[in-house]
């Protein structure tokens, strides 16, 4: 890892991850696990995201992330 972690609270806020792959998953896992309310911004999603998406613990954005998405 090349940072530091932050610690900040949040449990309910809403949270956007660009990118659908294995490096997303991993920064979707964590989030997910500090109570964030995830959107995932990517066309296509890995394996792992589909299916916490499925499970309904995320938002799946199957759009190339543009600034207005925000």
């Amino acid at each position: 890892m090349d940072f530091l972690p932050i610690f900040l609270n949040i449990r309910g806020r809403r949270c956007a991850v660009i990118g659908g792959g294995e490096v997303a998953a991993r920064k979707v896992s964590l989030l997910l696990e500090a109570g964030g309310a995830v959107t995932v911004y990517s066309p296509k999603l890995c394996a792992a995201l589909a299916e916490l998406r499925d499970a309904g613990r995320l938002q799946h954005v199957a759009e190339r992330f543009s600034e207005g998405m925000l």
